[in-house]
Formats: C-alpha cells, structure tokens, sequence
C-alpha cells in the first residue's frame, strides 16, 4: 500500500474493544488500526495523517503526553474515546492555534461518521459478548436517560 494516496487515519485500539472501522481498501478514507500509540514517530517520517484516533485505548494523561509531542507542523485532529464513549477533541482553531472540545458519544459517532471512518450504523461499535442489537439497546437507554 506504499502508492495510496488517501490520507492517513490513525487508531489505536483496545483489542478487546473493536470498532467496525472501515479499513478495506475500497474505503473513501485510509484507516491504519494499532494497539500501541506510538505515532509521533509516523508523523516524523512525513506519512500524511489527517488524524489520530485513541478508541478506548489510552487514559487522559496518556492522550495529553500525545498532543504535547505532536510536531508543530502537525494540523491534522487528535480524538480521545474514551470507555464511556465520551472523549477529547484537539484541532486546529482559526488562529492556528490547538483548541480542545469535550465530546458526548453522540458527537464521537457523528465525527467518525462524517468523516467516513465507520458505518453510519451504531452497531458498529462491538465489546466483547455483546450482539448488535444489545448494543442499538444499550445506546437507546442512554440517549433516552439523558433527556
């Protein structure tokens, strides 16, 4: 896949808790899945990455060391999941400027929707031992509690 000329989508995940992500080459967006966080070094080697993805696989302070080490001519956005599904945005604001936003899970699943990274289908998120529809339940409770 050296002669792929999408741009680069960086997850790190929790092997236990998987994402449908849309990794297959037919995918409009490049999605490169790990376990380990270490991208700094891809962004030293001048790899076009659009942004980095920790899906449940950090903790806060690992995710601040992250946005600390980023290269300074690194625009692209860095997203937090965290295990309750809310998380952190870091982009770039109209000054040039890193902003940070605190996103609820409805916002997490529109960003990587939008962004074509998963299916629009909220099944798309899998834990261990659950079906689709327990999970479709599990999404209808909270958003249902948060009213």
């Amino acid at each position: 896949m050296t002669n792929d000329l999408r741009r680069i989508t960086l997850v790190s995940c929790n092997p236990r808790l998987t994402r449908r992500w849309q990794t297959s080459a037919a995918a409009k967006k490049r999605v490169i899945v790990t376990p380990t966080i270490a991208f700094p070094r891809a962004l030293e080697f001048g790899q076009d990455v659009e942004r980095i993805i920790l899906d449940r696989s950090a903790s806060a302070a690992d995710y601040l060391a992250l946005l600390s080490s980023l290269p300074p001519h690194f625009a692209g956005d860095a997203l937090l999941i965290q295990a309750d599904e809310t998380g952190f945005l870091s982009s770039i604001g109209r000054g040039g400027d890193r902003v940070l936003y605190a996103l609820q899970p409805d916002d997490i699943h529109f960003y990587l929707v939008t962004h074509e990274l998963i299916d629009p289908d909220r099944s798309s998120l899998r834990t261990p031992g659950s079906s689709s529809t327990d999970i479709e339940i599990s999404y209808a409770n909270h958003f249902d509690s948060r009213r």
